[in-house]
C-alpha cells in the first residue's frame, strides 16, 4: 500500500467520524456535506488501487507463449548463403 493510499484511508475514516459527530450534534441533513465529502475519500481510495493493479498487471501467459515461439521460430531460421560472385 502506498503512501497515498494510506491517506486516502485515513482522511476517509476521519471524514466519517467527524461526520458521525456532526449527525450527533445538529442532524443527518445538517451534516450531508461531510458524508458526500467522506465517500469521495473512499471513491478515491479504490480508483487509485484498482487504477495500479491493472497498470502491475504481467502479461497474459497466451501472449507470453506466442512471444517465446515467435523468437525460437526466428533463432532456428537459416540463413541462406551468399553466392561471391565478383
Amino acid at each position: 500500500m502506498k503512501l497515498r493510499d494510506t491517506l486516502l484511508l485515513c482522511a476517509f475514516i476521519g471524514a466519517l467520524l467527524l461526520w458521525l459527530l456532526e449527525v450527533l450534534r445538529v442532524g443527518f441533513s445538517s451534516s450531508y456535506d461531510l458524508l458526500l465529502f467522506a465517500l469521495i475519500f473512499l471513491f478515491a481510495f479504490q480508483y487509485f488501487r484498482q487504477r495500479d493493479r491493472q497498470a502491475s498487471k504481467d502479461v497474459s501467459p497466451t501472449i507470453r507463449q506466442m512471444a517465446e515461439d515467435r523468437k525460437k521460430a526466428n533463432s532456428t531460421k537459416k540463413v541462406k548463403p551468399q553466392s561471391g560472385k565478383n
